[in-house]
């Protein structure tokens, strides 16, 4: 076994050892990990109606009479699935598995689904650091530091408030690296193809954290390309290209589902309307990032919660010499 895949085993055996823990004091307790608020008033019940959803077309597939509903009167006042389920699940690869479980036993659905993402995120960041410059990074980094990591990422405040609350705010952890990691390959390998599937997943899961990671996405390409590239543009010009052609393919492949959520997005009330949507966030805010690093803030949803091994990671990235990109990455 290559020494690199050793941590990836290893990685496993401590994900497991969370997961056995946590499953014998919810046992105990006699609880699941579905928030008693949103978790059952929203999130399951998304997830038993998209399982339904699911079933009914393909129970009309199997029976000759192949139709996909589109409106259903029983949601409010009446309202389109699509753009009403697409938030929650109808959308996400993970959600498919639902149609596999019957209603009684959805919560277990939830739950795996909880677990399921993450392992991935996980898998998804181990898989960043091995492209990242070309896979010089994975040279450097030892199996340690590299499990390390990994834990720390997929056992941070957000990740571990989140599958607790609102479990699919976990799906940018899985999609954030891996479009960093296809910009990677755009750039030192020149490997086509992944990044568009990655922004084509993306959304596809979710709109509003789509556009998100896609700015934090553009944020990284512009400072990657000035720190590998500087003023040679020549060379510059053909990644940049590629990254922006796959970045389009990728929307374009997602548009069944991305264009009428995008649509419907727009035209809602909220969206420019006076006083709604600021440029900036309160002062208060901006005040409570440092506690946000260390433990977390629910205030805004600030759980970055990275600890004191993140704490001393970020120290010592600004107090050596070099390493220009991170400190430029971590300012911004």
């Amino acid at each position: 076994m290559h020494i690199k895949d050793k941590t990836k085993v290893y990685y496993f055996l401590v994900f497991l050892i969370f997961v056995l823990c946590l499953k014998i004091l919810l046992m105990f307790d006699g609880r699941a990990l579905v928030w008693l608020y949103d978790g059952t008033s929203q999130h399951l019940s998304a997830l038993t109606y998209y399982s339904n959803y699911l079933k009914e077309i393909f129970s009309g597939i199997f029976s000759g009479n192949f139709s996909i509903p589109r409106w259903d009167l029983a949601v409010g006042e009446g309202s389109d699935i699509l753009t009403t389920f697409h938030y929650y699940c109808i959308g996400d690869p993970l959600a498919f598995i639902c149609v596999f479980f019957p209603e009684d036993l959805m919560y277990v659905c939830y739950e795996l689904l909880i677990y399921a993402r993450l392992l991935i995120s996980g898998y998804a960041f181990m898989y960043f650091v091995k492209v990242y410059d070309g896979g010089k990074l994975k040279e450097k980094v030892s199996d340690t530091s590299l499990l390390a990591a990994t834990v720390l990422y997929t056992f941070s405040s957000w990740m571990t408030m989140m599958m607790t609350r609102h479990a699919f705010f976990n799906n940018p952890m899985i999609y954030m690296p891996l479009l960093l990691a296809g910009v990677e390959l755009i750039m030192k390998k020149r490997r086509r193809g992944f990044f568009a599937i990655i922004v084509m997943l993306s959304s596809l899961t979710n709109l509003y954290f789509f556009y998100i990671m896609a700015f934090l996405t553009v944020v990284y390409v512009i400072i990657r390309f000035a720190f590998n590239y500087g003023k040679n543009i020549k060379d510059m010009l053909r990644p940049l290209l590629t990254v922006v052609f796959e970045s389009v393919t990728g929307v374009l492949m997602s548009a069944i589902i991305f264009y009428p959520v995008a649509k419907v997005f727009l035209s809602d009330s909220r969206v420019g309307g006076d006083g709604n949507l600021g440029i900036f966030y309160p002062l208060e805010y901006y005040l409570s990032l440092p506690q946000a690093v260390i433990s977390g803030n629910w205030s805004y949803y600030l759980l970055i919660g990275a600890g004191s091994a993140g704490v001393m990671s970020l120290y010592f990235i600004i107090a050596r010499k070099g390493n220009r990109m991170l400190k430029v990455i971590f300012a911004v």
